[in-house]
């Protein structure tokens, strides 16, 4: 004696229509009872609405996702963890506005405020020597003869960073000179991962560093409790991979 016949599976497509009917029936019901959406849902082979109900929920307003989570989950834990990742989401495009607004405002100063970088924010610099910065502060990233870039994340602690990455003569060509060297740049260079804070030294000593970065002015650096005041100046700089003068690149 055979088993019983198998039971073809719902196409994907029509579960997809029948979960997203079952869900906006319960969005615009403000009387519908949880239990209703529940029960629609269980009617569903399990193994499929596994595989679709992710696509079917994602399609939905971000508004009308809360609701249906938290009217049938109410308090319980899963809201708390999905809550989380609702507040890293939020906080990701707070970082984006802010790092947004930086570019924004050097754009119109050719002035970058260091403090107002949120965490996580990525800033690469090109540095150049004093001769060749202002010929190619106007070609930004395209520029041959940077002498130094610099790439490096926000941290938590306004105005200092955590260094990603240090290069010399990043795109190969610059003309070397006693000016700035290997030799140069290696007494000066900053190791990965190390903490640095970057800015403009207004004296002698680590207290006087100003957090700010302005085109075509030198960039000094405090790191591992050395003041190094920058033999090289600013040509360009991105945020987040975003040109934060307007150049091309």
């Amino acid at each position: 004696m055979g088993g019983p016949e198998p039971v073809e599976p719902v196409p994907l497509s029509e579960l997809a229509q029948e979960i997203r009917r079952a869900v906006d029936r319960f969005v615009t019901d403000d009387a519908a009872d949880p239990a209703s959406l529940a029960a629609a849902l269980d009617a569903l082979p399990r193994q499929e609405l596994a595989a679709i109900a992710r696509v079917a929920f994602d399609r939905l307003e971000p508004l009308q996702q809360w609701a249906v989570l938290e009217r049938v989950l109410g308090e319980r834990g899963a809201v708390d963890a999905l809550a989380v990742d609702q507040r890293d989401r939020l906080g990701s495009l707070r970082r984006e506005a802010a790092a947004a607004h930086v570019v924004a405002e050097a754009v119109e100063d050719d002035v970058i405020d260091l403090t107002a970088l949120p965490a996580g924010v990525e800033l690469s610099i090109g540095l150049f020597r004093p001769g060749d910065v202002r010929a190619a502060s106007g070609r930004g990233r395209l520029s041959d003869v940077c002498a130094r870039q610099l790439v490096v994340l926000a941290t938590s602690t306004p105005g200092t960073f955590r260094v990603v990455d240090d290069v010399f003569n990043p795109r190969g060509g610059l003309f070397v000179s006693a000016e700035y060297d290997l030799s140069v740049w290696s007494s000066e260079r900053l190791d990965s991962h190390s903490a640095a804070r970057l800015g403009s030294l207004a004296g002698a000593d680590a207290d006087s560093l100003e957090p700010v970065l302005r085109r075509g002015a030198r960039v000094d650096v405090v790191a591992a409790e050395r003041t190094m005041p920058g033999r090289l100046r600013l040509g360009w700089a991105t945020v987040d991979d975003v040109d934060a003068f307007g150049a091309p690149g």
